[in-house]
């Protein structure tokens, strides 16, 4: 897809994009001490055989703005200019948005020559996230947490609000994908979830290719 993309002229400029979008799997109600035995691995106190065969073993609770969601999380590295997905991870819904943060950054010499700043909303902000972009030479575009030791929360607001105009393009990719796929699977283990939302994230990208594609004049209808 990437090969095919930069043929078509989409490949990747302007700033790197981080986010994670939560997509459900199929979940069955569950009391607060069974929520934690299964985010830790464990099958809940009498339950029977039928409902273990039909909840996602694999899959894991978190919450978010007040409300409680099962399932997977698909972790992306969009370009600033064309939206498009460029990199993915899949980890269960509870994994800190940091934790696949290396595997999704591109610093490779020629990105990095049309993208070096990357970018990312407050859940990525913390002094390992700004080290990692330092050792790999790029620019922290990551929106910051109040700082406790300062009253003045100024500095940091104004950074923040500078950013997040180009951090909210991210959101219109997960619109889209929303939008083209749905963010919900029907299928239960850990194997599937990750085959399909990368296929949800590579549909998108086809979608969003043709639309970009009528943009420009049709010029990569013959290389695709």
């Amino acid at each position: 897809m990437s090969h095919q993309l930069a043929r078509a002229g989409l490949t990747a400029k302007g700033g790197q994009l981080i986010d994670a979008t939560i997509v459900e799997v199929p979940k069955t109600r569950v009391s607060d001490e069974s929520r934690e035995r299964l985010n830790n691995g464990e099958t809940p106190a009498h339950w029977d055989a039928k409902r273990i065969a039909h909840t996602d073993g694999d899959a894991r609770w978190t919450m978010k703005h007040g409300k409680w969601f099962y399932g997977d999380k698909g972790h992306i590295n969009a370009d600033q200019k064309h939206k498009l997905i460029r990199a993915i991870e899949v980890t269960p819904a509870n994994v800190n948005d940091r934790v696949p943060l290396e595997k999704l950054i591109d610093a490779d010499a020629v990105r990095l020559d049309s993208g070096k700043t990357v970018h990312a909303d407050k859940g990525y902000d913390a002094k390992a996230t700004r080290e990692l972009l330092n050792a790999r030479g790029l620019r922290d575009g990551v929106a910051r947490k109040d700082d406790a030791q300062r009253y003045d929360q100024t500095g940091n607001q104004r950074r923040n609000q500078k950013l997040s105009r180009i951090r909210a393009r991210v959101e219109h990719v997960f619109g889209g994908w929303e939008k083209t796929m749905g963010k919900r699977l029907r299928s239960i283990g850990e194997t599937r979830a990750k085959s399909m939302i990368v296929v949800q994230a590579t549909v998108y990208n086809l979608r969003r290719w043709v639309t970009l594609d009528a943009r420009i004049g049709g010029r990569g209808a013959s290389t695709a």
